[in-house]
């Protein structure tokens, strides 16, 4: 369902509403909650944000969306912060922000890059670090037509989309599927399966070539008939068409741009798979990083390719925390990590475990201040070694070693016992006492000092039993 706020975004787009926006770094366009391969060329890789409840990302149905965000102060108390209230820009959502709440009336985290086109310096984006913004949805103005990216995995018996180059106000909130053959559209697509693409229900096996039908956060439709050939994986398809008016839009994004050029960007990464993909060394490699809040109390790990609904467990430790820590599922797409009462540090390593398997990476982030926009990638074959765990986290070799402690300890037990009785028993002796009243002697003396004698006769027999 879409949110109220996003439907009152698109429906009022001529009101403005107020909140404040943060900042982080330059983030990273090829790994976000979004799924996307970088912006639309319109934005450049640095005009866009990530944004949460605040500003209606609605599970990730808000993913793409424009804003045009205008200055208008400082935020709270900061007589140092200054910005330039006159100046415009058009934003594409592509990213998930969890602490951009409506309740916090924060709207938007801003690349710094598009936060100094406000403030005109990286140093005065510093001193602000938060500014007041007034902001409305509109039409992202995107030239050319849609795309349709087929996800890693699909097949006629499994498909997964990504969409874009979204015109209009940038967002959809449904994708309905015709095979060829079928009267109508039996196979729609949601994001019940995480934000980062949409999963397909419904009509299997599929019959290609198939039609779409694509319905806005707005509720225009447009439709494509027989544009998906095939059902190859990782290819993007010309939908043909795309919302809006023809490329138009009721602002235009401002020049010239900030003087501070955002970072080049490397080659955009693999296609975002559902299961994790094979390695040539027959392996599973899944890619992770930072979470842009990590700190030295609290520290958390997101999969920019969406793999987290194949990640079974997973683990961590550093140099402060010795003993493997398991990690806790957040209901925004990662992973965080209980500090115990002690810091996190340096010399990070990471345990995943898919699909039955353990691998480990370690001493694979420096600690959690490195750079939000590393992406490491987890494989066997390269800087990690597989291992097998159980469900306590013990590994195989940490179970061997507590089995052969134990039974050193019994070996211990029976030599003791042994020897406690072997020496004790080996002398065991047997007496007997006889009266022999007809072979006593008879002293001789006087009648009176008669006395008999008693001989005493003592037999010993020794044994040497053992018991």
């Amino acid at each position: 369902m879409i949110s109220l706020l996003a439907t009152a975004l698109l429906l009022n787009e001529n009101s403005a509403l107020t909140g404040y926006a943060s900042n982080y770094g330059d983030g990273n366009p090829y790994g976000n909650a979004c799924g996307y391969k970088g912006t639309s060329d319109k934005f450049d890789n640095w005009a866009y944000a990530a944004i949460g409840s605040g500003a209606g990302f609605d599970d990730g149905l808000g993913c793409g969306q424009c804003f045009k965000v205008r200055c208008t102060g400082a935020y709270g108390d900061n007589p140092t912060c200054s910005c330039d209230t006159s100046k415009e820009l058009i934003i594409q959502s592509l990213d998930q922000c969890p602490e951009c709440t409506a309740a916090k009336n924060h709207a938007f985290d801003l690349t710094a890059t598009a936060m100094d086109y406000f403030t005109g310096s990286r140093s005065m984006t510093g001193t602000c670090g938060l500014i007041s913004v007034e902001y409305e949805a509109v039409e992202c103005g995107v030239s050319g037509n849609l795309k349709i990216r087929t996800k890693s995995g699909t097949s006629r018996y499994w498909y997964g989309v990504h969409l874009d180059n979204i015109g209009g106000y940038g967002s959809v909130s449904k994708i309905e599927i015709k095979s060829t053959g079928s009267s109508s559209y039996q196979t729609t697509c949601d994001k019940s399966q995480g934000p980062s693409f949409w999963i397909c229900n419904g009509g299997y096996p599929l019959s290609f070539p198939l039609s779409v039908r694509l319905t806005s956060t707005g509720g225009d439709k447009i439709t494509c008939s027989n544009c998906i050939g095939s059902a190859d994986a990782d290819y993007s398809w010309d939908f043909g068409s795309n919302f809006g008016s023809g490329g138009s839009a009721p602002y235009s994004s401002p020049t010239p741009k900030p003087t501070t050029k955002p970072p080049t960007q490397g080659s955009s990464p693999v296609s975002q798979p559902t299961t994790p993909p094979v390695s040539s060394s027959g392996g599973v490699s899944i890619r992770i990083k930072q979470n842009k809040g990590n700190q030295v109390w609290w520290v958390a790990f997101e999969f920019p390719d969406g793999d987290i609904n194949d990640v079974q467990k997973i683990w961590f430790k550093d140099s402060s925390h010795t003993s493997w820590i398991q990690g806790t599922k957040t209901d925004w797409g990662a992973y965080e990590f209980s500090h115990g009462g002690v810091k996190f540090s340096g010399k990070e390593s990471i345990k995943i475990k898919v699909k039955g398997k353990t691998f480990a990476g370690y001493n694979i982030f420096s600690g959690p201040g490195e750079s939000i926009n590393t992406v490491k990638t987890l494989s066997s074959g390269s800087s990690f070694t597989e291992e097998e765990t159980d469900e306590s986290g013990l590994s195989t070799a940490g179970l061997a070693a507590i089995i052969i402690v134990a039974l050193l300890a019994i070996v211990c037990i029976v030599g003791g016992i042994y020897y406690y009785k072997k020496h004790w028993n080996k002398n065991k002796g047997e007496a007997s006492f006889k009266s022999t009243g007809a072979d006593t002697p008879q002293s001789k003396g006087t009648s009176n000092d008669k006395e008999a004698e008693i001989e005493v006769e003592m037999n010993v027999e020794y044994t040497n039993e053992t018991r």
